[in-house]
């Protein structure tokens, strides 16, 4: 996946992780892999994309959410590059765009 990157948020709010990712789209040209409920209210999208497409994403939506909801906030992160057998663990497989 040279030139791609795995960018992951993680919430405590599935309304704001809708807001999120609706801004990531809207501010760079990404995909949204899938997204994992974790336990009953704790959730995570992955995006797929070209490196700077990804940071790009994740930074405006970190912004939004520690700014109107810092109390959902959990993670957000890039991983530029990442290894293919992270697609078997989480159900995406950033070898493929």
């Amino acid at each position: 996946m040279a030139g791609k990157a795995l960018g992951v948020m993680e919430l405590k709010s599935v309304g704001v992780l809708m807001q999120a990712t609706d801004i990531m789209a809207k501010v760079a040209d990404i995909e949204v892999a899938d997204y994992e409920r974790i336990g009953s209210a704790q959730v995570a999208i992955f995006i797929r994309g070209e490196i700077q497409a990804c940071e790009a994403a994740i930074k405006a939506a970190t912004e939004f959410v520690t700014k109107s909801a810092k109390d959902r906030f959990v993670t957000s992160f890039v991983i530029p590059d990442p290894h293919e057998k992270l697609g078997l663990v989480f159900r995406i497989n950033p070898d493929k765009r």
